[in-house]
């Protein structure tokens, strides 16, 4: 509130009648804040709730639909995204291997190459790399 008293040009105590219907905003401060959302003056003034951006829900969308909302993410976010992604399947990756090394494991008479691997387990969980 305070931030877009400053840059309409008016104080806390104005924005505030502003806010409650109790004073109209100037065309000067109309356009600002036009300028400021990116709307034209005309779609303030005839504001609809309808224009307003809904909540966006991945989860429930085709994977073309995912990844067309994903190329919308500006690059820092998309990256991030991507990381994240990465992340989560590398674990997963990690979870399958040690998961069929161990069933293998038991089903042995535990050779020496599977107890490498029982260390290789115990050091990658205690990295902290493998959940």
């Amino acid at each position: 509130m305070k931030e877009l008293a400053l840059y309409i040009g008016v104080d806390k105590s104005t924005y505030s009648k502003i806010e409650k219907g109790l004073r109209e905003l100037t065309v000067s401060e109309l356009s600002k804040m036009a300028k400021l959302f990116n709307l034209t003056t005309d779609q303030i003034i005839n504001y609809n709730e309808n224009i307003i951006p809904k909540e966006i829900v991945i989860e429930d969308k085709s994977t073309l639909e995912q990844m067309e909302l994903i190329q919308q993410l500006d690059e820092e976010d998309k990256s991030t995204v991507f990381k994240i992604i990465d992340k989560m399947l590398t674990t997963k990756r990690f979870k399958d291997f040690f998961n069929i090394m161990s069933l293998l494991y038991k089903n042995t008479k535990k050779p020496r190459i599977l107890r490498g691997f029982l260390s290789l387990k115990e050091q990658t969980l205690r990295s902290g790399f493998f959940p």
